[in-house]
């Protein structure tokens, strides 16, 4: 994050932005048109809609394990 803020004006802040997909793909295949570029890594992408699912959780963990991270960098 250093190397990054650094080139921030003062006051500037920096977001994190992630890959999602629009909606949760059905089954245990990847989108036919994506097929040839699809890593088994890209099966942590996820639509919106599963944000509800992941709050569900959350409540039933009751902070034991499950939580979530947030990255900002800003510049003084």
């Amino acid at each position: 994050m250093p190397t990054l803020t650094r080139l921030l004006k003062p006051g500037g802040r920096i977001g994190v932005v992630v890959p999602a997909l629009r909606e949760e793909p059905e089954g245990t295949e990847p989108p036919e048109h994506l097929r040839p570029w699809w890593e088994p890594d890209f099966w942590c992408f996820h639509s919106p809609g599963m944000a509800g699912r992941c709050a569900e959780m959350l409540r039933v963990d009751e902070g034991r394990a499950l939580g979530f991270v947030r990255v900002v960098g800003r510049r003084r």
